[in-house]
This record gives C-alpha cells, sequence and structure tokens, in this order.
C-alpha cells in the first residue's frame, strides 16, 4: 500500500510540474502579485564654512612647517634629513671630531661601523645619539 500511494504522489507532483511549464496552461489563470519597490541613495552634503575652515587649518601648518626650510640654498651642500646628520647638528657626541660636510652616504660606515648606537641621556643630562657606553635610556618623568 505504502508503495502505492507513493508512486500516485510521485506521479501527481510529475503532472503539476508538467502542467505548470507548459506554454498552452489549462487553467489559463494570470496571477498578479503587487509591488512596491524602495531604493536607497548615500547623500553627502558639504558644509562650506567648516570645509573652509579645515582647509585653512591643514594649510597653516604646511606654511608653518615650510617657514623652518626658509634659506636651505644658502647652505651651501646638499642636505639630507638622514637620522645621522640631525644627530650631527643636535651636537651628538659621537659625531663632534667630525667635519660638517661629509657626504651622508658615508656616515654609517665611517664612524658607527663598530659601535653600537643608542639614543638616550648623556652624562649632562641632555638627549642624545650617542655610543651605548656613553649613553643611558631616557628616565620617565624627566623633562628634557
Amino acid at each position: 500500500m505504502d508503495y502505492m500511494l507513493n508512486t500516485l504522489r510521485e506521479l501527481s507532483f510529475r503532472t503539476a510540474l508538467r502542467a505548470g511549464s507548459d506554454n498552452a496552461s489549462y487553467t489559463k489563470a494570470i496571477q498578479a502579485v503587487p509591488y512596491t519597490g524602495v531604493n536607497s541613495h548615500t547623500i553627502y552634503r558639504t558644509n562650506t564654512g567648516y570645509m573652509i575652515v579645515a582647509l585653512l587649518v591643514s594649510l597653516s601648518g604646511v606654511v608653518a612647517v615650510s617657514v623652518t626650510y626658509y634659506g636651505w640654498w644658502q647652505l651651501g651642500r646638499s642636505v639630507s634629513m638622514s637620522p645621522f646628520e640631525i644627530a650631527k647638528a643636535f651636537d651628538a657626541p659621537m659625531f663632534k671630531n667630525m667635519s660638517g660636510n661629509i657626504s651622508s652616504t658615508r656616515w654609517p660606515k665611517q664612524f658607527v661601523e663598530d659601535k653600537t648606537v643608542m639614543y638616550g641621556e648623556d652624562e649632562r643630562g641632555h638627549l642624545v645619539v650617542g655610543d651605548s657606553k656613553d649613553v643611558t635610556s631616557p628616565r620617565a618623568g624627566t623633562l628634557y
């Protein structure tokens, strides 16, 4: 009995599928489904006043830094932002005997080759770049 019922169900199901897929529908019924569409758009509005103030604040930082570079052409040699060159400019102890006009490509090899370099506090209490034997780690809470 179970076999016969399962076969009848399968036959009914296949007939329903075939009837629904035929071009010549048996029912000639038309089904209408109401639909309401919704579409969202992201709209950005710029407050011109805030934008101008933000632009001026940003540009004032660029101008403030640019002023510090005024006159760089009068140095008489090419200058880089190398950490060794900056250390020499701030009187690092390990670079005291070095000429200020040395090429920045020779600095690491000539002056730091066999030394361990460290940024820290020297015996005078100043922050410097120097040999790790002569420099200690900066102390927390100390104003330099």
